[in-house]
């Protein structure tokens, strides 16, 4: 029995022993022994105690301290255990390490860099152990020291190669300079490249490796160098000397720099350079206009600087060339251009006269404009290149010439006849002739004369009776000079300009001429062609005069003054009115429209106006040359008043005497036949006709049939048409004397023929009803009849077939044809029959069975149907029918996800119906596919996203965890995000579309691990000596590992992993508190951290312990700086192997009662929450 009262027994046939099994490991068991006889049972022996095996230790963990190179070896408590046995072996070549000890955890030295080991535990009891216990996984060391390192560089960057470490996945090359700037690189090869070394430094270069076990190893023990290039010079400053052709350029000194080289290249391709020990070095040769780019190179002792700082120097511009003036004579200006010159940013160009007159212009092009030039001088020029540095003369010697001055004491003398005038002026240097210039304001004329051998100019033809104003213009060989001022004259009287005004119907003329500027009287002279001569003077400007008719006359004026007379004016004319026609008399009459008149001739006269007057007023002319009209106008019967007037080209005469003209009756107009086709009668009327007593009236056809009558009104009837012909209707005017002329016929159709073979059909098609039939004589149209007990449709057609498409559909008609000529029907046609198509199947309803995937199509019956159609059609142009005689049928073979448009056709024995109107159907959704899932840690949701199902208008998506947690989202969309889910559950993942109807099925299934719970029941033990501390807490299910962080409150952080629920936090500051913290992780999510715990780490040692002794009293007084992190202090004085301790939370103590004589050792060890510092 043990000692919670399990019993266990075994039975023996024999003395001696027997097994006892089922015996639970490290228990102590008390034994006795019965002797039975199968009847009886013996009083037990003695009880003895013995213990069983212990059991196997807990799981075992490992964690390596990389910085003393030791393992740190742990597990769990074994009931029954005396000790332990731990042992270490590698995995590949080498010695295995064993350690014996009573606790559970074990610091292992003496291991190999870079080796892996199978580490195993058994449990030591009193009499047996137990069996082995293995880690799971694989314990590794540190990686060994990386060895052999080589180092090379160029500009900027360091190559680092070094041998292989044993044990390393990875190393950390790492270059520093003596002010501390470091730059490293990360690889797992045996090389990498550090860039963004800085120039002018010498590095040391160090390597570390790596692995999985542990991050910081030691540091290689063979340093390299790494000396970079000098540092491009900077603060590079350049100087122009203008007048030298030459350069500076200064700079900063460069660290590490043996000498420098200074390079200009300029951007027309010239170059200069020069070498020099010092910072600044000046260059010759420059070239006039021309930008430079100015660098220097410092020089060291293996590599040259890389880069350099450019500085852009402009040299002084160069002289501009082939400068060219252009005067401007009208403004008293000059332009300058020139060639521009290198390297010019503007130019200054001045003029300067002889007599010290000073002009200037300034540009940033290749001219400008100089201004306010005075006139008649000479210039000299002189043009200035300028940049920001330099002024640059022109060598070239230019001068211009400004305008000549204008010509001053002008005079005018008039010569010959005051027709002609000569002007004089003074003479002028320089100029190479003139140009006199002679002004007539009244007409606004100017006259000009050239003069080049004096200083006068002769003007001729002047006009009569005006001022003049004469100017001169001198003119070099380049321009002219302003306008002189002026000089007037006046000149002779002018000759008269002479109009006449007459009018046709009075003989008093009406004469008009111009005033003449200085005339005292006017004397005005008229002669008829037929010998009237008359002689009028006068001091007006006008004259009225009584003339005879049918004469031409001729009139001349002059005017007359105190000098003489001015010239007779051009001749005026005028011609007077004719004189009236005489001995008119008409010879033609009794006509339609012709009448004809004669008469003498008159004096004067060109031509002839006959005038016919009726008895109503209205008129009739006729134009002639000689002694006869005829008019061709006349209007038939009238009776005419007719006179004659002479016209020359303006006037008309008088009227002549009249005479009479008589006209025939006019011919009947207005004809209009009609027809009543009830009774077979034509009606033919016209209008009255002027002049008319009786009517003949005939009515005749092509074929030779004639009606005819007479009549004293303007109606006339005939019967007895024949029917379908063209009858052509005439009507004569007759009187006592004339008759008129037989009207123009019109025609008159009869009734037309009844059509004959009429035939009818329909157009399945179009639901069109076609009715044939053969010609009628005289049908112009014919109307088409279909009739049934609700009445009818009707068309017209002008040929033989005709149309209708708006039958009712299912129907018997009776077909009949008339045919009509002009409003006028024929008999009907015999009768047919006609049959129109099935009426439109209508009220189509369609039914959806979403599990079947099939269709119930129903539809109200159709009249005239015997049978039905159905077909329905995709979006994707996939097809479905069905057929039946009844209404309805069913649709199979549908595609999931589409819209159905569905028609139904109505059937005869000859026709179908239209398709009905279009009813539509969406089939169920198709089955989605879940494409992926998103898992975000933060916010605990997940984003779904599957394919779009053709027909779906909505989906859902389902997530249910292994706990039964279920969350579910509805979207329009092919994504939509699910939450929140619970920590540490495993979710599986569905999606349903659904459309009007139906829904899809459901998608394949897919897992979905949520977010790891944050860890819990975080404890912590802290191992003082060791400066670490033991973490533990319950697993999450989820969690593939775990990650402790430890931050302290001065900013110190320690963490550690594991894939279990314990870890070490290693390398703990004394005297820090932490917070700590455990976050669970998994191959999605880092984000699950349990609650923060607060660790104490051990305080630190005491500093500056002192001790002072007092010699009369014999104390030793103690004292020392405050440790971090403590809370008291033990101080002890250790003398002859008898210590004194003296406790405080002070800093310091005294100790009064130490016996004398002795030396004592005096330490402090400061005490913390849960550990005590080193002495």
């Amino acid at each position: 029995m043990d000692a919670n009262g399990q019993n266990s027994s075994c039975v023996a046939m024999a003395a001696g022993n027997c097994s006892l099994s089922g015996l639970s490991c490290g228990k102590m068991y008390r034994v006795s022994v019965v002797a039975s006889d199968g009847v009886c049972d013996s009083p037990p022996t003695d009880v003895m105690e013995t213990h069983s095996a212990p059991c196997e230790p807990g799981s075992v963990e490992a964690l390596m301290d990389c910085a003393s190179q030791t393992a740190l070896l742990s597990w769990g408590r074994a009931a029954g255990a005396v000790g332990y046995t731990v042992t270490a072996s590698p995995v590949f070549l080498g010695d295995a390490v064993t350690r014996n000890t009573s606790a559970t955890m074990v610091a292992m030295e003496g291991l190999q860099c870079g080796q892996a080991y199978f580490v195993f535990v058994k449990t030591q009891g009193g009499t047996c152990d137990s069996g082995l216990v293995h880690m799971s996984g694989l314990l590794l060391t540190q990686p060994c020291v990386a060895s052999h390192i080589y180092t090379t560089y160029t500009l900027g960057i360091g190559q680092v190669s070094w041998d292989l470490a044993a044990g390393a996945d990875r190393y950390t090359a790492r270059a520093v300079t003596s002010e501390g700037a470091a730059v490293s690189c990360d690889t797992i090869d045996t090389n990498c490249d550090m860039q963004g070394l800085n120039c002018s430094q010498l590095y040391n270069v160090s390597v570390q490796a790596h692995n999985s076990a542990c991050n910081d190893s030691v540091v290689s023990l063979e340093p390299e160098v790494i000396q970079t290039e000098p540092c491009a010079p900077y603060g590079v400053l350049t100087r122009v000397e203008c007048d030298a052709d030459t350069a500076t350029v200064s700079w900063e000194s460069s660290q590490g720099a043996l000498s420098y080289v200074v390079n200009m290249a300029g951007r027309n391709g010239h170059s200069l350079s020069c070498h020099t020990f010092t910072t600044s070095c000046t260059l010759d040769g420059v070239h006039c206009g021309t930008v430079y780019y100015a660098s220097v190179v410092a020089l060291g002792d293996r590599q040259n600087s890389s880069g350099f700082n450019t500085v852009v120097m402009a040299s002084a511009p160069c002289a501009a060339a082939q400068l060219e003036v252009e005067v401007n004579c009208l403004n008293d200006t000059a332009a300058v251009s020139w060639v521009p010159a290198l390297g010019a940013v503007s130019y200054t160009a001045t003029a300067t006269a002889a007599d010290g007159h000073r002009q200037e212009c300034e540009s940033q092009g290749a001219s400008c404009l100089l201004t306010e030039l005075q006139c008649g001088q000479v210039y000299s020029l002189v043009l200035r290149a300028i940049n920001e540095q330099c002024q640059t003369l022109s060598t070239e010697d230019v001068t211009f010439s400004t305008r000549p001055c204008p010509p001053q004491r002008l005079g005018v003398d008039l010569l010959r006849g005051a027709s002609s005038a000569r002007l004089h002026w003074e003479q002028q240097p320089g100029v190479v002739n003139y140009t006199a210039t002679a002004n007539c304001s009244d007409h606004a004329e100017v006259t000009e004369c050239v003069s080049t051998d004096g200083t006068t100019c002769e003007f001729s033809a002047l006009h009569c009776g005006e001022s003049y104003q004469f100017s001169v213009v001198a003119h070099t060989s380049m321009c002219p000079s302003e306008v002189s001022g002026t000089v007037e004259i006046q000149t002779e009287l002018c000759q008269v300009s002479l109009s006449v005004n007459g009018s046709c119907d009075s003989e008093t003329l009406m004469m008009n001429w111009t005033e003449a500027t200085g005339a005292l009287s006017y004397l005005i002279t008229a002669e008829g062609d037929l010998g009237w001569v008359r002689y009028f003077q006068t001091n007006d400007t006008m004259l009225e005069v009584e003339l005879l008719c049918g004469q031409s006359y001729t009139f001349t004026a002059r005017a007359q003054g105190q000098s003489g007379d001015g010239p007779v004016s051009a001749p005026a004319h005028f011609i007077a009115a004719p004189c009236a026609p005489h001995d008119v008399e008409a010879f033609v009459q009794c006509e339609d429209h012709l009448g004809s008149v004669s008469w003498a001739l008159s004096d004067g006269a060109d031509t002839y106006t006959a005038v016919a007057i009726a008895e109503d007023g209205h008129t009739h002319i006729c134009f002639s040359h000689n002694s006869t009209c005829t008019f061709d106008d006349l209007h038939c019967g009238e009776h005419y008043q007719v006179h004659v007037v002479a016209h020359d080209h303006v006037c008309p005469s008088a009227p002549s005497n009249s005479t009479s003209i008589r006209m025939a009756p006019c011919i009947p107009t207005g004809l209009q036949a009609t027809l009543d086709c009830s009774v077979r009668v034509a009606t033919l009327t016209w209008d009255r006709s002027e002049g008319a007593v009786v009517y003949n009236v005939t009515a005749e056809t092509s074929g030779g049939h004639v009606l005819s009558a007479g009549t004293a009104g303007t109606v006339a009837q005939f019967s007895d048409l024949q029917c379908g012909q063209t009858y052509f209707l005439s009507v004569q005017a007759v009187e006592s004397v004339c008759r008129s002329v037989r009207s123009p016929a019109i025609t008159l159709e009869s009734a037309p023929c009844p059509p004959t073979n009429v035939n009818s059909s329909m157009d399945c098609l179009s639901n069109i009803a076609v009715v044939t039939w053969s010609a009628s004589a005289g049908a112009e149209f014919y109307t088409a009849a279909v009739t049934d007990w609700q009445g009818g449709e009707t068309c017209m057609s002008s040929s033989e077939q005709c149309g209708m498409p708006n039958l009712d559909c299912g129907q018997n008609y009776t077909v009949t044809v008339t045919a009509l000529r002009q409003n006028c029907p024929s008999e009907p046609s015999a009768s047919s029959t006609l049959q129109s198509v099935p009426c439109l199947p209508s009220g189509v309803d369609i039914v959806m069975n979403c599990s079947a995937q099939e269709a119930a199509v129903s539809w109200s019956p159709s009249q005239g149907a015997l049978s039905y159609a159905v077909s329905a059609m995709s979006a994707l142009g996939e097809m479905s029918r069905c057929a039946s005689t009844g209404p309805g049928c069913t649709l199979t073979n549908l595609t999931c996800g589409q819209s159905y448009r569905v028609q139904v056709l109505a059937l005869d024995n000859i026709c179908s119906s239209l398709p009905s109107r279009v009813a539509v159907f969406s089939t169920e959704p198709c089955r989605p596919v879940i494409t992926s899932t998103v898992l975000d840690c933060y916010t605990d949701t997940a984003l779904v996203e599957w394919t779009r199902s053709g027909g779906a208008l909505s989906y859902t998506t389902t997530a249910r965890s292994d706990g039964n947690h279920v969350v579910t989202c509805t979207t329009n969309y092919t994504n939509c995000e699910l939450g929140p889910l619970e920590c540490s559950q495993t979710y599986t993942l569905s999606t349903v579309a659904s459309g009007d109807t139906c829904n899809s099925d459901v998608s394949g299934s897919v897992q979905l691990p949520s977010v790891p719970c944050p860890p819990s029941a975080v404890v912590m033990e802290e191992v003082c000596s060791a400066h670490m501390a033991h973490v533990r807490w319950d697993p999450v299910v989820g969690a593939d590992s775990y990650l402790v962080q430890a931050f302290g409150v001065e900013e110190h952080f320690v963490q550690c992993a594991s894939v279990s629920g314990a870890c070490t936090l290693r390398d703990l500051l004394c005297g820090f508190t932490y917070n700590v913290t455990v976050l669970a992780v998994n191959s999605v999510c880092n984000v699950s951290e349990s609650a923060v715990s607060v660790l104490p780490a051990e305080p630190c040692a005491p500093n500056m312990v002192q001790a002072a002794l007092d010699c009369e009293s014999g104390a030793v007084a103690v004292s020392w700086e405050a440790s971090q992190g403590a809370l008291s202090y033990t101080a002890v004085a250790q003398g002859n192997g008898f210590p004194e301790p003296c406790n405080t939370t002070g800093t310091t103590c005294q100790f009064s009662a130490l016996p004398c004589g002795l030396s004592y050792s005096v330490f402090v060890r400061a005490i913390g929450e849960d550990c005590s510092s080193a002495d």
